[in-house]
């Protein structure tokens, strides 16, 4: 059984469109085609050197299928990762066409070959799979959403470990959860956003800034680096603070061309915020302060992981699956200090 650190995750497709995948539910197994190789097992024997494996298989390969050297070094590969590399323990995730969703399984047997299984499937290379959860398209977050769209056949999806997990949700009894806290919460928080599309990372800020207390819409979606959101607080009946911003989801640094962007926007009692999941050059917030201009506030991504912590319990329950976060309580006596001896 592979360990924490070894269980890598990959991508299925079980038939073109999904063909096989009612197959692949019903009989609890993963399967590839690449009938004409047969029995493979030899070519999953870890106990002799990969070198002289490779050659043979590749050869046997091409003198089964013929292709150019990109398309054999393709076909070949996925079927090494079927049959050799993975093993059990991993995760596969197989695309549902049919019912727009996607299949999660464990996988729970070795490679395996039959000239006959007797069902309708005609897929002849198998493994068998315990099938854990079922998702539907519409709730996969957008990395995985469209590393699924790969055609091949058998694929890595290791870069999408944190989406596949955060799916999956609490952990089996017995296996000990790996809790992060302080900056590494930030980074992990910061990277279940990005499973947002743009526009429905504009609809969680503006969920987040009608929590601080804004009447906030977000403005019709279009890519173009314009207002995003449109907001107004009326602290105590006082009077009415218009605010306008700008969302930006990116990993890098804001520029000034941002801000000088922003700023052409407002109006004469109006405000603007500047909101990314990055942080600004220094030049951005220089000119964000600049002196006899409508200053710009800006709130980067520590800010915003702030924010969101700051009311969490508020947040509407579909943005707390994607984050997935869990509070500590604290005994109440350790909650306050002194200093001892006076």
């Amino acid at each position: 059984m592979a360990t924490e650190q070894e269980v890598r995750y990959w991508g299925i497709r079980l038939g073109w469109g999904g063909k096989f995948v009612e197959h692949g539910r019903k009989g609890k197994y993963i399967a590839i085609g690449w009938n004409e190789l047969r029995n493979l097992e030899w070519l999953a024997n870890k106990k002799k050197g990969w070198g002289e494996l490779r050659d043979h298989f590749t050869k046997e390969y091409r003198d089964t299928y013929k292709g150019t050297g990109i398309q054999i070094g393709q076909g070949s590969g996925q079927v090494v990762k079927f049959v050799r590399e993975m093993k059990e323990g991993d995760i596969v995730v197989v695309p549902d066409t049919a019912r727009g969703e996607a299949l999660i399984g464990k996988v729970t047997g070795p490679y395996e070959y039959k000239d006959n299984w007797a069902d309708d499937c005609s897929y002849l290379q198998r493994r068998n799979v315990k099938w854990i959860k079922e998702v539907k398209r519409d709730v996969l977050p957008v990395k995985l959403r469209t590393s699924l769209g790969s055609l091949l056949t058998v694929f890595s999806l290791d870069r999408r470990k944190q989406e596949i997990m955060s799916l999956l949700g609490p952990r089996p009894e017995g296996e000990l959860p790996v809790t992060v806290t302080g900056d590494e919460l930030a980074k992990v928080i910061i990277s279940r956003l990005f499973n947002l599309d743009p526009e429905k990372f504009e609809h969680f800020v503006t969920h987040l800034l009608t929590l601080v207390g804004f009447e906030a819409t977000a403005t019709q979606f279009v890519s173009d680096g314009g207002v995003d959101i449109i907001g107004t607080l009326n602290p105590e009946g006082l009077a009415d603070i218009t605010l306008k911003a700008q969302v930006k989801r990116v990993s890098g640094h804001i520029s000034n061309r941002d801000i000088l962007m922003l700023r052409g926007t407002l109006g004469v009692d109006e405000h603007g915020v500047l909101i990314t999941t990055g942080g600004f050059t220094k030049q951005a917030q220089i000119e964000a302060e600049a002196e006899g201009k409508k200053p710009i506030a800006l709130i980067d991504g520590g800010t915003l992981v702030d924010l969101i912590l700051t009311h969490y319990d508020e947040l509407d329950e579909e943005y707390k699956e994607l984050l997935q976060l869990r509070k500590r309580e604290v005994p109440l006596r350790e909650r306050f200090y002194t200093i001892k001896g006076r």
